[in-house]
């Protein structure tokens, strides 16, 4: 309860100091946070410490999440933009520069494995067919 009425106390302070540039606020907030936060996660980081030694911060952590907060995502395309991108690629390259499907090599093959399944004993699982 404590911590969640300090954090609550720094967002205000905060909130006076950027108004609503909800970039700055969370950047603020999150350099605020963060000492603390590594006091807690520091031996985990440096794998020195189990994860139970996170424990002590779960309620603060799910307390966070709870309020809507999330972390910022990392600058970099989205993913409509990197299948764009693919896309492109895919567009400029010719065929014969495409890489070749790999295939299992002959010996590998085995028949049993290759042999056609009726649709049947796929959704029944037992191997043999229904009635």
């Amino acid at each position: 309860m404590a911590t969640t009425l300090l954090q609550a106390a720094q967002l205000l302070r905060l909130t006076d100091e950027h108004g609503t540039d909800a970039g700055a606020l969370g950047e603020s907030f999150d350099a605020w946070c963060a000492p603390a936060i590594r006091g807690v996660i520091g031996g985990y980081l440096g794998m020195t410490a189990l994860p139970s030694s996170l424990r002590v911060a779960e309620l603060r952590a799910r307390a966070l999440y709870a309020s809507g907060w999330r972390p910022r995502p990392a600058p970099g395309p989205s993913r409509a933009e990197l299948a764009e991108i693919i896309c492109a690629a895919l567009r400029a390259a010719p065929a014969a520069a495409l890489p070749a499907p790999a295939l299992p090599a002959p010996a590998l093959v085995v028949p049993a494995l290759i042999a056609p399944v009726s649709r049947t004993r796929l959704l029944t699982g037992t191997g043999r067919s229904s009635p």
